[in-house]
Protein backbone atom coordinates (compact mmCIF):
# COMPACT_ATOMS: atom_id res chain seq x y z
CA UNK A 1 0.00 0.00 0.00
CA UNK A 2 1.50 3.27 -0.89
CA UNK A 3 1.24 5.58 1.97
CA UNK A 4 3.03 8.95 1.88
CA UNK A 5 4.39 8.30 5.45
CA UNK A 6 5.28 4.74 5.48
CA UNK A 7 8.43 2.51 6.57
CA UNK A 8 8.67 -0.93 8.58
CA UNK A 9 6.01 -1.57 11.56
CA UNK A 10 4.41 2.00 10.85
CA UNK A 11 3.18 0.96 7.54
CA UNK A 12 1.65 -2.28 8.87
CA UNK A 13 -0.06 -0.07 11.38
CA UNK A 14 -1.72 2.07 9.39
CA UNK A 15 -2.38 -0.91 6.74
CA UNK A 16 -4.46 -2.97 9.57
CA UNK A 17 -6.36 0.53 10.71
CA UNK A 18 -7.42 1.42 7.11
CA UNK A 19 -8.18 -2.49 6.48
CA UNK A 20 -10.74 -2.81 9.53
CA UNK A 21 -12.45 0.32 8.13
CA UNK A 22 -12.78 -0.59 4.72
CA UNK A 23 -14.48 -4.08 5.91
CA UNK A 24 -16.99 -1.89 8.00
CA UNK A 25 -20.40 -2.40 5.95
CA UNK A 26 -22.64 -0.79 8.37
CA UNK A 27 -22.55 3.03 8.98
CA UNK A 28 -20.63 3.31 6.22
CA UNK A 29 -20.68 6.98 5.75
CA UNK A 30 -18.81 7.19 9.07
CA UNK A 31 -16.38 4.59 8.42
CA UNK A 32 -15.20 6.43 4.92
CA UNK A 33 -14.90 9.61 6.99
CA UNK A 34 -12.79 8.17 9.97
CA UNK A 35 -10.37 7.05 7.24
CA UNK A 36 -10.42 9.66 5.60
CA UNK A 37 -9.42 11.80 9.17
CA UNK A 38 -7.21 8.88 10.32
CA UNK A 39 -4.97 9.48 6.89
CA UNK A 40 -5.17 13.06 7.79
CA UNK A 41 -4.03 13.03 11.28
CA UNK A 42 -1.19 10.40 10.40
CA UNK A 43 -0.32 12.24 7.00
CA UNK A 44 -0.17 9.64 5.19
CA UNK A 45 -1.79 9.02 1.95
CA UNK A 46 -5.49 7.61 1.33
CA UNK A 47 -5.53 4.42 -0.46
CA UNK A 48 -7.52 4.26 -3.46
CA UNK A 49 -10.94 3.24 -1.63
CA UNK A 50 -10.81 6.17 0.50
CA UNK A 51 -10.52 8.77 -1.90
CA UNK A 52 -13.13 7.30 -4.22
CA UNK A 53 -15.90 6.77 -1.63
CA UNK A 54 -14.75 10.42 0.08
CA UNK A 55 -15.52 11.64 -3.29
CA UNK A 56 -19.03 10.06 -3.52
CA UNK A 57 -20.00 11.14 -0.23
CA UNK A 58 -19.10 14.90 -0.57
CA UNK A 59 -20.92 14.99 -3.78
CA UNK A 60 -23.47 13.23 -2.10
CA UNK A 61 -23.92 15.40 0.74
CA UNK A 62 -23.36 18.79 -1.36
CA UNK A 63 -26.55 17.15 -3.69
CA UNK A 64 -29.14 16.59 -0.39
CA UNK A 65 -27.57 19.51 1.81
CA UNK A 66 -30.74 21.71 2.56
CA UNK A 67 -30.95 25.35 4.25
CA UNK A 68 -34.46 26.56 5.40
CA UNK A 69 -32.50 30.18 4.70
CA UNK A 70 -32.37 31.32 0.47
CA UNK A 71 -29.93 33.41 -1.27
CA UNK A 72 -26.13 34.36 0.02
CA UNK A 73 -26.97 32.68 3.58
CA UNK A 74 -28.54 29.29 1.66
CA UNK A 75 -25.99 26.19 1.23
CA UNK A 76 -22.59 25.81 -0.63
CA UNK A 77 -24.31 24.60 -3.80
CA UNK A 78 -27.25 27.42 -3.90
CA UNK A 79 -24.25 30.08 -2.68
CA UNK A 80 -22.31 28.94 -5.72
CA UNK A 81 -25.14 29.62 -7.86
CA UNK A 82 -25.95 32.74 -6.98
CA UNK A 83 -21.99 33.70 -7.46
CA UNK A 84 -21.81 32.54 -10.75
CA UNK A 85 -25.20 34.48 -11.78
CA UNK A 86 -23.70 37.41 -10.63
CA UNK A 87 -20.82 36.61 -12.97
CA UNK A 88 -23.36 35.80 -15.95
CA UNK A 89 -24.94 39.18 -15.01
CA UNK A 90 -21.69 41.31 -14.64
CA UNK A 91 -20.93 40.07 -18.59
CA UNK A 92 -24.15 40.90 -19.79
CA UNK A 93 -23.67 44.39 -18.77
CA UNK A 94 -19.93 44.50 -20.56
CA UNK A 95 -21.55 43.03 -23.45
CA UNK A 96 -24.42 45.69 -23.72
CA UNK A 97 -21.71 48.25 -23.32
CA UNK A 98 -19.50 46.36 -25.88
CA UNK A 99 -22.20 46.66 -28.07
CA UNK A 100 -23.18 50.02 -27.57
CA UNK A 101 -19.81 51.81 -27.95
CA UNK A 102 -19.49 49.84 -31.29
CA UNK A 103 -22.57 51.70 -32.72
CA UNK A 104 -21.20 54.56 -31.37
CA UNK A 105 -17.89 54.14 -33.16
CA UNK A 106 -19.09 53.17 -36.12
CA UNK A 107 -21.98 56.08 -35.74
CA UNK A 108 -19.37 58.49 -35.32
CA UNK A 109 -16.74 56.92 -38.63
CA UNK A 110 -19.25 57.62 -40.72
CA UNK A 111 -20.40 61.21 -40.30
CA UNK A 112 -16.65 62.04 -40.36
CA UNK A 113 -16.34 59.97 -43.43
CA UNK A 114 -19.93 60.37 -44.90
CA UNK A 115 -18.87 62.41 -47.97
CA UNK A 116 -15.82 59.99 -49.58
CA UNK A 117 -18.36 57.13 -48.36
CA UNK A 118 -21.90 58.39 -50.32
CA UNK A 119 -24.93 57.77 -49.96
CA UNK A 120 -24.72 54.32 -49.73
CA UNK A 121 -23.92 54.06 -45.99
CA UNK A 122 -26.86 56.44 -45.50
CA UNK A 123 -29.35 53.24 -44.51
CA UNK A 124 -26.41 51.90 -42.38
CA UNK A 125 -25.95 54.85 -40.18
CA UNK A 126 -30.17 55.25 -40.03
CA UNK A 127 -30.32 51.67 -38.76
CA UNK A 128 -27.31 52.65 -36.20
CA UNK A 129 -29.00 55.37 -34.76
CA UNK A 130 -32.14 53.22 -34.18
CA UNK A 131 -30.71 50.82 -32.33
CA UNK A 132 -28.20 53.15 -30.38
CA UNK A 133 -31.67 54.74 -29.77
CA UNK A 134 -33.36 51.93 -28.41
CA UNK A 135 -30.07 51.31 -25.79
CA UNK A 136 -30.76 54.89 -24.52
CA UNK A 137 -34.32 54.11 -24.45
CA UNK A 138 -34.13 51.00 -22.29
CA UNK A 139 -30.82 51.79 -20.36
CA UNK A 140 -27.81 49.60 -19.81
CA UNK A 141 -29.09 47.38 -16.93
CA UNK A 142 -32.96 47.13 -18.44
CA UNK A 143 -30.73 45.75 -21.89
CA UNK A 144 -29.11 43.01 -20.19
CA UNK A 145 -31.80 41.99 -18.42
CA UNK A 146 -33.66 41.46 -21.80
CA UNK A 147 -30.63 39.68 -23.27
CA UNK A 148 -30.80 36.94 -20.30
CA UNK A 149 -34.23 36.69 -20.91
CA UNK A 150 -34.35 32.32 -20.87
CA UNK A 151 -31.18 31.92 -18.62
CA UNK A 152 -31.22 31.42 -15.11
CA UNK A 153 -29.15 35.09 -14.31
CA UNK A 154 -32.42 36.49 -15.94
CA UNK A 155 -33.15 38.99 -13.48
CA UNK A 156 -34.77 42.75 -13.20
CA UNK A 157 -32.73 45.46 -13.92
CA UNK A 158 -32.31 46.50 -10.25
CA UNK A 159 -30.54 43.28 -9.67
CA UNK A 160 -28.54 42.90 -12.36
CA UNK A 161 -27.11 46.13 -11.34
CA UNK A 162 -26.63 45.02 -7.79
CA UNK A 163 -24.65 41.99 -9.44
CA UNK A 164 -22.49 43.75 -11.72
CA UNK A 165 -21.70 46.36 -8.87
CA UNK A 166 -20.80 43.67 -6.41
CA UNK A 167 -18.44 41.61 -8.76
CA UNK A 168 -17.05 44.90 -9.51
CA UNK A 169 -16.36 45.32 -6.24
CA UNK A 170 -14.75 42.36 -5.15
CA UNK A 171 -12.29 42.15 -8.72
CA UNK A 172 -11.07 45.34 -7.46
CA UNK A 173 -8.42 45.82 -9.60
CA UNK A 174 -6.96 42.67 -10.04
CA UNK A 175 -8.05 39.22 -11.60
CA UNK A 176 -11.54 37.42 -10.86
CA UNK A 177 -11.83 36.37 -7.30
CA UNK A 178 -11.56 32.66 -6.67
CA UNK A 179 -15.58 32.73 -5.44
CA UNK A 180 -16.25 32.88 -9.23
CA UNK A 181 -13.96 29.86 -10.37
CA UNK A 182 -15.38 27.74 -12.61
CA UNK A 183 -15.23 24.00 -11.73
CA UNK A 184 -14.99 21.30 -14.66
CA UNK A 185 -18.55 20.43 -15.98
CA UNK A 186 -18.45 16.73 -15.43
CA UNK A 187 -17.80 17.37 -12.04
CA UNK A 188 -20.48 20.36 -11.56
CA UNK A 189 -23.12 17.89 -13.96
CA UNK A 190 -22.53 15.28 -10.64
CA UNK A 191 -23.79 18.17 -8.29
CA UNK A 192 -27.37 18.97 -10.55
CA UNK A 193 -25.51 22.08 -11.87
CA UNK A 194 -25.38 23.09 -15.30
CA UNK A 195 -21.71 23.52 -17.02
CA UNK A 196 -20.30 25.64 -19.14
CA UNK A 197 -21.49 24.16 -21.97
CA UNK A 198 -24.90 23.43 -20.95
CA UNK A 199 -25.59 26.84 -20.10
CA UNK A 200 -29.19 28.05 -21.91
CA UNK A 201 -28.45 30.28 -25.05
CA UNK A 202 -30.37 33.56 -24.00
CA UNK A 203 -31.92 36.03 -26.27
CA UNK A 204 -30.74 35.81 -29.64
CA UNK A 205 -31.50 39.06 -30.72
CA UNK A 206 -28.66 40.93 -29.82
CA UNK A 207 -26.85 38.60 -32.27
CA UNK A 208 -27.73 40.70 -35.13
CA UNK A 209 -26.47 43.89 -34.29
CA UNK A 210 -22.84 42.85 -34.29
Amino acid sequence: MGYCNSGGTLESRHEDELDSLEAVTDHRELAVTAALEYCAEEEICPPQWVIQEASALLIKFLREQKSKNTGRTAGYIARYRQDHWDVERYYAVEEIRRIRSKFEDEIKLIREESKSLGRRFEKRLRELEKHLAWFQTHGTFESASMFLRGRDARASADTIKRSHREVKRRAGNGSTPNRYYTFDDRFLRKLDLPGINDLKPGNKFMRFWY
